[in-house]
């Protein structure tokens, strides 16, 4: 060890002493350098120590004099590349070449990103329609909403459905009363049919004498109870002038079946804002249904509805009420079949709210060629998305550097590839269920008797199931084209221009999330004021969801109605008012 010492000691002061000759003589160093850029060992055999080699030395020996000539070997390179204009480090020409290496694999990423969200945007507009479906619901809509919101009381929703339901559903008539044959019976709106039944669903709560003390003398129905107990005035106190001869069966709606596939204020139509404090929905075991015939004549549509009415079917124990057509239309390049529901919310408030839900999907998975194509290119990109994202996780496992994938780009693309692959599943679940819908249209127009009741059915359900993946696959397709837009900002970065806006929005993040701990406690403070002041006479300030919007919403616009909030509280309002304008 002593040895190893000393002969890393002398080599050290030789290369010190080379140092301070540099300027004398650089040439005398470049030399002294060229020969000991070789290898250590090499150096230590021309050295003026050769006598070291006759030194029997052991293996720890060796070692500690190649850990000394190594650093003697690096503090030489050091000195050259100190005083040489020339020559560079190694480690800094990888280092340059790594950094453009990843701006150019940035620039062709952001690139290949808009390409892909050109062909992923393309690609949903075509198979989505809008123009299509807007041009569909906005007429029905402007149909249906006739005195819908006026409805305050179950008399108001009879009267409704007997004079603006039955007739938009159930036309028989031509525009010149005409009338029509059967297969052209329940046109809606001229080019589209009404495909099976009308379906009526009431769900219901049991009554019970009221659980706290002060009220315990009176009835209840409350609403997160559900009763499927058999209900309705008796078959024989039936008042005379009911056609029972229209009634399938004796208690038809009154009894919950299997499945046949295995007086208050009045306020606006409801708002999802409002849905969690409305009576849900009831399960299979706990929904009683009735069913309108499209083939049915109106005389006996309406007889049945009548015998729904004159036996009660609508009484305090309803929570909800849901009617639901199926409208086809076969106008355009691929025909759409569109779930039209109306549902009526019984408030244990003493209201009604309603709302009206359209959902529409194609039937055929593709338009023409060109929707085709551009499908097919989408499916070539995300291959292509997929391979290099995989590639950059094995290159990194190889380097050990795994974690850099966590990097925020890194992430975006690990969600955009999961994300698209999800669409391409979600719309052949789609196409899938909708080759079954296809096939029962195809046996309600040909089949008679008890495979057409069947059918009718069936109808429902099979829409019903193809409507759920299709609202998944809008979703997924609206965060995508978002995802898509942030990671085209992540990669601006590889780009000295654009990166400038990339790097503005970052040194400014501190700042602007020290403003919204200031922005965010101000609106939800203001909400939750103006819902106390305003919720029991303004629907907009009704919940602390459309408070905080309605907040907002003032904030953005400066527009608020004066004389609606300084109804009652005058005072009190126009502190809130001017405090918030103000701020």
């Amino acid at each position: 060890l002593d040895r190893g010492a000393a002969l890393g000691a002398m080599v050290l002061h030789e290369v010190q002493d080379a140092e301070h000759d540099v300027h004398g003589d650089r040439s005398k160093l470049k030399s002294s350098t060229s020969s000991l850029s070789g290898a250590p060992a090499q150096y230590i055999s021309n050295s003026s120590f050769s006598s070291a080699k006759q030194i029997q030395t052991s293996e720890s020996e060796r070692k500690v004099i190649a850990e000394c000539t190594e650093q003697a070997y690096r503090m030489s390179k050091q000195v050259v590349l100190g005083h040489n204009t020339v020559l560079l480090q190694r480690i800094h020409v990888q280092s340059v070449l790594h950094e453009t290496r990843k701006s150019m694999r940035g620039c062709v990423m952001m690139l290949l990103t808009l390409v892909f969200f050109v062909l992923y945007t393309t690609s949903s507009y075509l198979h989505e329609e809008i123009v299509k479906g807007f041009l569909m619901h906005v007429p029905l809509q402007d149909a249906l909403l006739e005195d819908l919101p006026e409805i305050l009381s179950i008399e108001d929703v009879w009267s409704w459905m007997e004079r603006v339901y039955i007739p938009t559903f159930f036309r028989q008539t031509d525009m010149y009363g005409e009338p029509l044959s059967p297969d052209e019976w329940s046109r809606v709106l001229h080019y589209s049919q009404l495909q099976g039944s009308v379906r009526l669903s009431q769900a219901r709560s049991i009554k019970t004498f009221c659980e706290d003390e002060i009220t315990a003398h009176l009835l209840c129905y409350p609403q997160t109870e559900p009763s499927s107990e058999p209900f309705g005035l008796p078959w024989d106190s039936l008042p005379a002038g009911v056609n029972l001869s229209a009634i399938t069966f004796q208690d038809e709606g009154f009894i919950v079946q299997s499945s046949e596939s295995s007086r208050g204020r009045r306020l606006r139509p409801l708002r999802e804002e409002m849905f969690r404090w409305m009576p849900p929905a009831g399960s299979e075991s706990t929904t009683f249904r009735f069913y309108l015939d499209r083939l049915s004549p109106l005389q006996e549509i309406r007889q049945r509805l009548q015998y729904l009415r004159a036996r009660r079917w609508l009484d305090a124990q309803t929570t909800q009420l849901q009617l639901e057509a199926l409208v086809l239309n076969p106008e355009g390049d691929r025909p759409k079949i569109d779930k039209v529901k109306v549902t009526f919310y019984f408030s244990r408030g003493g209201g009604i709210f309603s709302t009206l839900r359209f959902q529409s999907v194609s039937l055929k998975p593709w338009k023409n060629s060109l929707s085709l194509t551009i499908d097919i290119l989408f499916l070539i990109m995300l291959v292509t998305f997929t391979v290099l994202t995989f590639h950059g996780l094995i290159g990194d496992a190889r380097r050990g550097e795994v974690k850099s994938q966590l990097q925020l780009a890194n992430v975006a693309a690990w969600i955009n590839v999961g994300l698209s692959w999800a669409s391409v599943g979600l719309f052949h679940i789609q196409n899938t269920l909708g080759e079954d819908v296809v096939g029962i249209l195809e046996t309600l127009a040909s089949a008679e008797g008890e495979e057409y009741h069947r059918a009718k059915h069936d109808i429902h359900e099979a829409t019903e199931g193809m409507l759920v993946f299709s609202s998944w696959f809008h979703t997924v397709s609206t965060y995508m084209v978002l995802l898509l837009m942030a990671r085209s900002f992540l990669y601006l970065e590889c780009q000295p221009r654009l990166a400038l806006v990339l790097k503005t929005l970052k040194v400014a993040s501190v700042d602007l999330m020290h403003f919204f701990l200031i922005l965010m406690p101000t609106f939800v403070a203001y909400g939750i004021a103006g819902m106390c002041i305003f919720g029991k006479h303004v629907d907009e300030f009704s919940s602390i969801h459309r408070a905080i919007g309605t907040c907002f919403k003032i904030a953005i616009e400066s527009e608020f109605d004066w004389v609606k909030l300084t109804s009652e509280f005058t005072f009190t309002a126009a502190s809130w008012v001017w405090t918030y304008v103000l701020l």
